[in-house]
């Protein structure tokens, strides 16, 4: 209706908003009265003189289109444009995938001019097709999510749809308050003793939204320090409705303004334990996300407050109150960042706590060095670089005065049982996060390497050794590159060097936690590794048994696996760049060191022997195969397939047990499509022994393996199909086995032959 009405005469037609809405009620009440034939005769009347008298208004109205039109024209040119980039980025992408498909001629062209061997030619070029396949894989996933994305903003815009009521009815019932003490006063009797004057009264612009200053009244009236302490032992209720009632009152709490006094409060009076907790946690919590409320001369009592409240806390409450401290250094580090003007905060709290002869300040100390470059890189913390830089420079100037003032504490108190060791380690590794941090200061530091020479003792404490570990990694990150050269300065070069040697002392440790199955620690050192070598990855390559380029490290990643794929990976990438000269060079190097770490993998991809189910797919064992698989195809160019198949064949055929005989069939079936299709000397031999396993006798997850395994070799049986008709035959009398435990497999095999089999000469 509003639409024909619209095409009669048009909001533009009218010199006001008002009489264009008059006009719409007038022809809504025409409708009205022909709809219920009320003064049917009058009403027609009117409408033929309307018509007489705007006849030209309506006729070039019924031309002109209206804003509905428009609006709907404008989605539709939106949506033309949409499709019209679709189909230009689907043609990008099209351009760009075929640009780095399989070429044979380029392949040919490399083999005739390179001087590598054909083989590694080959690999590397499958390298470079595997690795466009899985960017091609994730594109695809991609596309998909932003299918799905897209249909659900579809969902969201859309305003045709009909409304239908869901769920129950909801019927209101009055909040009950259990109040102790004198009654709240009403409302006249508020106005009627004068409170309400003392109270900021409502604006005009305020009023018609409900504020009204005896509104703001209630709501002061009802935070205090009493109120929220009934709140906190109603959490503790075994009724449910109470302890919900409770827990959204105290989150309301704690985003009102009313929550910094409060708080400060209860930390003052030190009833509980747990009440000082919350009050430490929602300081914390206004800090971090509140810090606009607080007025700029309400800083400096806060800080000092924050200040006094952790020196006196221990003492008011009477027992171990780590957490408060912890929570109220939070707060503390978390107001000094955001305060632009506040200078010199690591000066001050060396002076006011550094200096202080009381045992107790030094859990306070340490907790507030730890805590401090924690939050300035804390995602929830939002400040500028500017202001972060300034942070990371006062922090780096004071690095030598705090380095002394944690040997000092663990000089005076070198024992282990209140873990002032480990705070003071981990308060080092949280301020080694400054990249800013001076190298050569830590270096000469006596207390930093007293932290390292913890790493090569076998029997500290696991505490003490995580602390150490994150304290080394950390460092290791002091290590600067340009591009992918290592650049050292002086001091870094000493720190460096320092932490290489370090690391290299752990390896009898090492060995003492593998004796001793201690997985923590080995987690540990594995960490270790995987970043050291990370962090001279490029050295090694360049600089070989040299310096920083030692190749100890390798050695020590053999005894590491899921944690050293990504630096197997890397090395991979790197000598995949390099020139075919440099490529040879290199790779005589590190073919042995790769051929190890795929020898110590087989150990690991082993199953439980004494398991007589098939390993399962979602298992954590079968997620770190998949890996396994993957490292394997990284590095396989670096020692060529033939050379490490036949390698593992020698390893296979002096295998005495099944699974590890699995194993390695798993590690095989990672690379053996990369053989090349005219190799005879290694594949016949591979498959007489798996043709050759009695059925009845094998376990499941070997049989299993080896299916995997032969549909692998789709493209060397292409061309040697000879061997075709004794593989199905051995396929067909998997398929019933064990209640067809293998027919899925056995089929998924069969599917792969026959998509790039000769089928002319399949049976």
């Amino acid at each position: 209706m509003r639409k024909n009405a619209e095409e009669t005469q048009q909001e533009d037609d009218f010199t006001t908003l008002r009489e264009f809405n008059d006009y719409l009620e007038r022809v809504e009440d025409i409708v009205f009265r022909l709809v219920n034939e009320l003064k049917v005769e009058e009403t027609e009347q009117e409408m033929h003189t309307f018509k007489e008298e705007f006849a030209e208004a309506i006729e070039r109205n019924r031309r002109r289109p209206t804003k509905d039109d428009l609006w709907v024209k404008a989605m539709l040119d939106e949506e033309m444009a949409r499709r019209s980039k679709v189909q230009e980025d689907n043609t990008e992408r099209r351009e760009r995938s075929g640009s780095v498909k399989f070429n044979p001629k380029a392949i040919i062209e490399e083999l005739r001019s390179s001087d590598l061997p054909a083989e590694v030619v080959l690999d590397r070029q499958r390298k470079k097709r595997i690795e466009q396949e899985m960017a091609d894989k994730e594109e695809m996933m991609r596309r998909k999510q932003d299918k799905q994305e897209e249909k659900q903003r579809a969902k969201e815009r859309a305003t045709f749809g009909v409304i239908r009521p869901s769920g129950k009815p909801y019927y209101h019932s009055q909040p009950t308050l259990s109040l102790n003490g004198p009654p709240v006063p009403g409302d006249e009797e508020l106005e009627r003793s004068g409170c309400l004057q003392f109270v900021r009264q409502a604006p005009p612009s305020s009023v018609a939204g409900g504020y009204l200053a005896l509104v703001l009244t209630f709501w002061k009236m009802a935070i205090t320090t009493e109120r929220v302490y009934e709140a906190l032992s109603a959490l503790q209720s075994n009724e449910t409705q109470q302890n919900m009632q409770a827990s959204r009152w105290l989150e309301d709490f704690q985003k009102s303004v009313y929550a910094w006094t409060v708080a400060d409060q209860m930390l003052a009076e030190g009833r509980s334990f747990e009440a000082c907790l919350f009050a430490a946690q929602t300081l914390r919590a206004k800090v971090l996300h509140s810090a606009r409320e607080l007025p700029s001369d309400a800083v400096a009592p806060l800080r000092d407050s924050l200040l006094n409240q952790l020196g006196s806390i221990e003492s008011r409450l009477g027992r171990n109150t780590t957490a408060i401290v912890i929570q109220l250094s939070a707060a503390l580090s978390d107001l000094y960042i955001q305060v632009v003007d506040w200078k010199g905060f690591v000066a001050q709290i060396l002076v006011q706590l550094g200096s202080s002869p009381s045992s107790s300040s030094s859990p306070i100390l340490l907790a507030l060095f730890k805590a401090l470059p924690e939050e300035l890189y804390s995602r929830k913390l939002k400040i500028g670089e500017n202001r972060r830089a300034e942070v990371e420079e006062e922090m780096a100037a004071h690095t030598e005065t705090v380095l002394n003032k944690l040997f000092h504490l663990c000089s005076t108190d070198a024992s282990e049982e209140n873990g002032l060791r480990s705070q003071a380690v981990n308060c080092l590794s949280s301020w080694l996060l400054n990249c800013r941090c001076p190298a050569g200061v830590l270096a000469r530091s006596p207390f930093f390497r007293s932290v390292l020479s913890l790493l090569s003792q076998p029997n500290i404490s696991q505490q003490l050794h995580d602390a150490a570990t994150e304290c080394a990694v950390n460092a290791l990150q002091l290590i600067g590159y340009e591009g992918e050269k290592l650049v050292l300065s002086s001091e870094q070069s000493e720190l460096a060097q320092l932490l290489q040697q370090s690391i290299f002392e752990t390896a009898d440790a090492f060995r003492v936690a593998m004796r001793e199955e201690d997985s923590e620690k080995l987690q540990n050192f594995a960490r270790l590794y995987a970043e050291q070598s990370n962090a001279f990855l490029t050295e090694m390559a360049n600089q070989h048994r040299k310096g920083f380029g030692d190749l100890r490290m390798m050695d020590m990643l053999q005894m590491l696996c899921e944690m050293s794929f990504n630096v197997w990976y890397q090395l991979s990438e790197y000598l995949y760049r390099c020139e075919d000269a440099d490529f040879e060079e290199l790779r005589c190097v590190f073919a042995p060191y790769v051929e190890k770490h795929i020898l110590s993998v087989c150990k690991h991809c082993r199953v439980e022997p004494d398991s007589h189910e098939l390993l399962d797919r979602n298992s954590e064992h079968a997620d770190f195969r998949s890996k396994t698989q993957e490292s394997v195809k990284d590095v396989i160019f670096i020692v060529g397939s033939v050379n490490l198949l036949k390698r593992l064949m020698e390893v296979l055929n002096s295998s005495d047990s099944w699974d590890q005989m699995e194993a390695i069939l798993f590690i095989i079936s990672a690379f053996v499509g990369n053989v090349a299709e005219t190799d005879r000397s290694v594949i016949p031999l591979l498959l007489e022994a798996i043709l050759k396993f009695p059925i009845m006798a094998t376990h499941r997850q070997l049989l299993k393996t080896s299916v995997q395994m032969i549909g692998n070799l789709q493209n060397w049986l292409e061309f040697n199909w000879e061997y075709t008709e004794r593989i199905f035959n051995w396929l067909a009398s998997l398929f019933g086995l064990g209640g067809g435990i293998l027919g899925l497999t056995v089929a998924e095999c069969l599917e792969q032959l026959m998509e790039r089999g000769p089928k002319e000469e399949f049976p």
